[in-house]
């Protein structure tokens, strides 16, 4: 679930896509949370009796989180 115990979701994602966009998670652009409200993404991934979905739109990636998985997919 979102990389190791230690690793938040938001964690997990910039490194995600900062590996499909080959630059390093605090190099991204635009920013995360100009994208995505990560505080409350982090909270409802942090309620593990809660399943979490969630699915927005970063740059060409689809981004999906499901369940306790990331998925990116290319969009276009």
């Amino acid at each position: 679930m979102y990389g190791t115990a230690r690793d938040s979701v938001v964690v997990t994602l910039a490194r995600a896509l900062g590996t499909v966009s080959n630059v390093h998670p605090t190099k991204l652009r635009p920013v995360l949370y100009d994208v995505v409200d990560i505080d409350s993404l982090q909270r409802l991934a942090g309620h593990e009796e809660t399943s979490v979905y969630a699915a927005f739109n970063y740059g060409k990636y689809e981004v999906v989180v499901d369940g306790g998985e990331i998925r990116l997919y290319e969009s276009g």
